[in-house]
């Protein structure tokens, strides 16, 4: 591991150089950094801090390649560039360099603190952040584990560089489970216009084409649109019960199972129109809705409870979204080192946003029993090791084939190395609709399917022709199969590779014909 080569604080009054007393300690004031075996452990007493910067001398050559990864979701935004001062690597990043190894730096997985990382021509820089919310973090002489650093080179190719350095960040993880996912979601093609009848009917579907062989049976994933209180403009709890075209929740799960079928459901936790304690609220809306606030004990249980119900009527995934929106009031497509966009109190001063949402994700770990849980705009590296599924990347499209490409296809080639390490890894579905030409989603159910990472197709079963049926008939198959994985080929120089290998052999997907398509008004 490189040698630190100098360290600064931010306190309220300004950022400080710490000083070096010894091989592993860094002082200023009352507050002391340790980075005793790459453990970055901040003490103070009454002195709030707000972020550590640790930066390290380096020189790349030129034609230096780097890639990095995103806070919570991918964005179509991860891809090989050469140097960028002003790009933000959050969680990790990696180099190759010309004609030597990878090198690869990055912090092991739910760490206590935002981290992230900057590159310039001469330094290296990580940026550590401690606050509480918009606040300065206060100990009280309590040590605080912000994080464990991982820096190692490699000497392979880029992919298996990050394998191995996933798999390093993963020290201990809990280990991600090895039944496969694949089924079927309603936002896609219905956007919200769902029911019980649909799902029903997706249920027959799979069940009329779905493999024989083997014993992992098929999911239907409930979107949003279930809940009672939904409508264009709001889409949050009370989740209680559901409206009109669903009914009993109970009997719904019931009915699917008895079809054959895992029963999965969508929800948005934090947001709602509840009345509730004004302790938990972190944040009123104009609208009169509310977003919880996760560092308050009672809506740990609040939501501890929702998911527990899901269970009960008996959903075995639960797919929870819009946490870190909700939050922090920004997509990970517009984070920068700030990482809020409105301003930001915690009932709870005392620890880390980072440790708040810890304990968050823990909690709903804890509710969810043995269901599986899907995190979607979910803080990544904060995910992983928690949640059975991630949402890697942001939403794909039931209407717009440029978005999926965008969103899809990157998201599973940049992020494909975490895949069973981290989580499982969902580049999200096949929105199925006569506004994309079959052949263009044909490809990308193909590369799902041969990935090995869930597969959700998004479509009426009833408007699906006889090919499009054998072709999804055919991707379950291939998807289910142990021995199917994938990696792209071509990253290096496009951020939505064609080349792919496999282990079915390669495969070659262009995804954009001739004449290409390109939106416009």
């Amino acid at each position: 591991m490189n040698d630190i080569d100098y360290m600064r604080v931010q306190t309220p009054s300004g950022w400080h150089d710490l000083q070096q007393d010894s091989l592993d300690a860094w002082t200023f004031a009352d507050i002391e950094v340790s980075t005793a075996q790459g453990h970055i452990t901040l003490r103070a007493r009454e002195t709030g801090v707000l972020r550590i910067q640790i930066g390290w001398h380096m020189s790349f050559p030129e034609g230096t390649r780097f890639v990095g990864d995103s806070f919570e979701r991918d964005y179509g935004d991860i891809e090989f560039t050469g140097f960028n001062p002003d790009r933000i690597y959050h969680w990790y990043w990696c180099a190759r360099l010309d004609g030597g190894p990878v090198s690869c730096w990055g912090v092991a997985i739910r760490p206590h603190a935002w981290c992230a990382w900057t590159v310039a021509p001469s330094v290296v820089d990580l940026w550590i952040d401690v606050r509480n919310g918009d606040d300065p973090l206060v100990l009280h002489g309590r040590a605080l584990d912000a994080c464990t650093l991982v820096i190692h080179d490699y000497d392979c190719d880029e992919f298996e560089a990050l394998r191995r350095h996933c798999a390093a960040m993963s020290q201990g993880s809990r280990p991600v489970p090895k039944r496969k996912v694949a089924g079927f979601n309603d936002w896609y093609f219905a956007y919200g216009r769902n029911c019980a009848d649909l799902e029903y009917r997706a249920a027959d579907f799979l069940a009329s084409i779905w493999p024989t062989e083997g014993k992992t049976r098929p999911w239907i994933v409930i979107d949003d649109g279930w809940q009672t209180c939904h409508d264009e403009s709001y889409n949050g709890g009370p989740w209680d019960k559901a409206n009109a075209s669903f009914g009993d929740m109970g009997e719904v799960a019931s009915r699917l199972r008895h079809a054959g079928v895992e029963a999965g459901i969508w929800f948005r936790p934090l947001l709602t129109r509840e009345e509730v304690d004004p302790e938990w609220i972190l944040r009123g809306n104009p609208d009169g809705t509310k977003v919880l606030d996760i560092s308050h004990p009672a809506v740990l249980r609040h939501v501890s409870e929702d998911i527990r119900r899901f269970t009960e009527w008996g959903f075995a995934l639960i797919k929870h979204d819009f946490t870190t929106y909700d939050i922090l009031g920004c997509w990970g497509s517009d984070m920068d080192l700030n990482y809020q966009a409105t301003p930001l109190h915690f009932w709870n001063r005392s620890k880390t946003t980072a440790e708040i949402f810890n304990d968050f994700y823990a909690a709903i770990r804890k509710a969810a029993g043995d269901a599986l849980l899907m995190g979607c705009n979910t803080v990544s590296h904060l995910s992983a090791g928690v949640f059975d599924l991630m949402r890697v990347g942001d939403d794909t499209s039931g209407h717009d084939f440029n978005r999926t490409r965008r969103t899809g296809v990157n998201s599973l080639a940049f992020r494909m190395p975490q895949n069973d390490l981290f989580y499982q890894c969902d580049a999200d579905c096949v929105g199925i609709t006569d506004a994309i030409p079959w052949e263009l989603n044909r490809r990308w159910l193909k590369l799902l399917a041969a990935s090995g990472t869930p597969l959700f197709i998004s479509c009426n079963p009833d408007e699906l022709d006889a090919g499009q049926r054998n072709d999804i008939k055919r991707a379950f198959e291939l998807a289910l199969r142990e021995d199917s994985k994938a990696m792209p080929t071509d990253w290096a120089h496009s951020p939505y590779p064609e080349h792919w290998s496999t282990s079915h052999g390669p495969m070659d997907l262009e995804w954009y014909p001739t004449p290409r398509f390109f939106p416009a008004e």
